[in-house]
């Protein structure tokens, strides 16, 4: 056993407390489990000279006392062998070839599945200096670029989904891959989650996905270790898309319920039901019961409508609407909305309504009362654009 203090390198983004490596992530739950304090040190790419003492170039890389050891698997084993009075990362040495197995099976398809969903997302995190690397590297490795490697978005969680059989039906049966505690085989499939948790918005798992209790179980795992984590900055989730609004931005809130008959085959909500969504935030302004907004022998009419998806909305849960008037015209006015679950911006849409004549069915001006009423729905915040 060393007495000696262990140092952690540790990949790290533009933010340096944001510590988003999969690999990474299973020495950190690993050295909890042993119950092993490290000093971490934040690496990037771009600082390959500061591990040439492990004579490679990639992270983690351990350092305990005189040894410096990289990849994550040597590490486990490292930590097993050097600190047997702790606990056992894998329950008994006949299990290590089982960790092996999983460690191995994670590495080669399990990341893969999880990249073709996250890389774009990981890319927007890095720091600047470490971007052309990065993309070089990941487009020479996938033969296209990242944009057109995310792109099928829906065909890749299906994918992912369908990668992940194995371990919903060994969970089915035990709260752990490794049984009724967790182990080191836990933890090479939760580094995984753990790279798509800290860099991007995207929700790998259903709230109802046995796969999601456990994820929570291992968050909440060592004082809360994993949860406690730093998460990508909200401005870079949307690759660059740093204008999206937030709830707070529009005169008008409301909510609706998210219903199991709105999802599809692909277990997300269908698109045709977020022009549902929009329509409900557009209710509040023009039906209001109290206080119709439209002109005696007069009605509302859509126009236009154009709807940007900017992300998935799953059940169960509830979705935000958010909905605020952008222009306003003699007959007709241009609202603009959003659609949020979770505090993230699924939806974008723009929807030009006219007042129109009941029996001429020709567009018919405000009066003041309405337009003094959708005057005040106007909001100070940027308008946005949607492509």
């Amino acid at each position: 056993m060393s007495s000696a203090p262990l140092t952690l390198y540790e990949l790290a983004g533009a933010d340096p407390e944001l510590r988003f490596s999969p690999h990474c992530w299973k020495t950190r739950m690993a050295l909890a489990h042993k119950g092993l304090e490290s000093q971490r040190i934040a690496w990037r790419f771009s600082d390959k000279a500061r591990i040439a003492f492990s004579r490679q170039g990639a992270v983690p890389v351990l350092v305990d006392g005189d040894q410096s050891i990289s990849d994550s698997w040597r590490i486990a084993l490292h930590l097993e062998q050097h600190y047997p009075e702790r606990p056992s990362l894998f329950g008994s040495r006949d299990a290590i070839a089982l960790a092996g197995f999983v460690n191995r099976w994670a590495d080669s398809m399990l990341l893969p599945a999880v990249a073709r969903v996250i890389l774009l997302d990981v890319y927007e995190q890095l720091a600047d200096e470490d971007r052309e690397y990065f993309r070089s590297s990941r487009e020479a490795h996938f033969g296209t670029s990242l944009e057109q490697l995310v792109a099928p978005q829906a065909k890749h969680l299906e994918q992912l989904r369908q990668v992940l059989t194995p371990l919903r039906q060994t969970l089915k049966g035990q709260p752990f891959l490794a049984g009724e505690a967790p182990a080191y085989a836990d933890y090479c499939v939760f580094g995984m989650f753990m790279w798509a948790r800290c860099t991007s918005g995207e929700e790998l798992l259903a709230p109802n996905d046995v796969l999601h209790a456990w994820c929570e179980r291992l968050l909440d795992a060592f004082g809360g270790l994993a949860r406690a984590a730093t998460l990508a900055t909200p401005s870079r989730l949307e690759h660059g898309m740093s204008n999206d609004p937030a709830l707070h931005d529009f005169a008008v809130r409301s909510s609706d319920k998210i219903r199991y008959a709105d999802t599809d085959r692909q277990g997300h909500v269908n698109n045709a039901v977020f022009a549902t969504f929009l329509e409900t935030g557009r209710v509040e302004i023009i039906y209001d019961p109290h206080a119709p907004l439209a002109e005696p022998g007069s009605e509302f009419v859509i126009a236009r409508l154009e709807l940007d998806l900017r992300a998935e909305l799953r059940w169960p849960g509830t979705v935000q609407i958010g909905t605020r008037v952008a222009t306003l015209g003699k007959s007709s006015m241009t609202l603009e909305q959003a659609l949020f679950q979770d505090g993230r911006c699924a939806a974008l849409a723009t929807t030009v309504i006219v007042q129109i004549d009941a029996q001429s069915r020709r567009s018919k001006p405000f009066g003041e009362e309405a337009r003094r009423r959708l005057g005040a729905l106007t909001t100070a915040a940027d308008s946005f654009a949607v492509k």
